[in-house]
Order: C-alpha cells, then structure tokens, then sequence
C-alpha cells in the first residue's frame, strides 16, 4: 500500500468517525437495505410471471375459430420475453424453478439460434 493511499485510508476513517461521518454511514446502509428490500419484491413478482406464463405451454398451438372457421396460431409474444429475461437470470446465477427450465426446455424449438 502506497503512503497516499494509507493517508486516504486513515483520513477517510477519521471522517467517518465524527457525528457526520457516521449519519452518512447510517444513511447508507438505509439505502442498501431498501435496495435490497426492492430487488427481492422485483424477483418475486417476476418469478411468479414466469410461473404464470408457463400456464400458456399447456394450451394447444393451433386453435380454430368458433364461428369462421379460420386457423390461428395461440401464441403469447410474452413468452419471448420471458425466455429472454430467464436466460438472462440464469447468467447471472440466480435460482431458476422448474417452469424456468422448462422454457428454456421449450425454447430451443420456438426462439430461433443467435449467430
């Protein structure tokens, strides 16, 4: 360690000791605390999005129209989405439930392969 760094290090410490360096400190950790509070409610609501577009895999693809007749394909675009979004937390090695490996089960049929 370099002597300015050790002259930081000691002034920074001697700052954080006053009643002002230790309000700040405080209020940090406030933050931090609520931060964290919000991710955990993020990934919650996001996981059961994820549990409820899976309900969607269970409906036929094809569906036929009740008074024309006509064919139609019953695809939801949120899904797209969901794969993307669940690759993703995978990266970044959050927990993944069974419906989350299930989609990217699926998704190797439905998304095509990047180049």
């Amino acid at each position: 360690m370099s002597w300015l760094q050790t002259y930081a290090a000691e002034r920074l410490a001697e700052k954080i000791r006053q009643p002002e360096g230790k309000r700040i400190v405080k209020l940090y950790n406030r933050l931090g605390h609520t931060l964290m509070q919000f991710e955990m409610f993020y990934h919650r609501v996001w996981w059961q999005a994820v549990e409820g577009s899976t309900t969607g895999l269970q409906s036929s693809l094809l569906v036929r129209h009740p008074t024309t007749g006509r064919l139609a394909t019953n695809f939801d675009l949120q899904l797209l989405q969901t794969i993307r979004e669940t690759k993703a937390m995978q990266k970044l090695k959050v927990i993944c439930v069974s419906s989350q490996k299930n989609l990217n089960f699926i998704a190797g049929s439905i998304v095509p392969k990047e180049v």
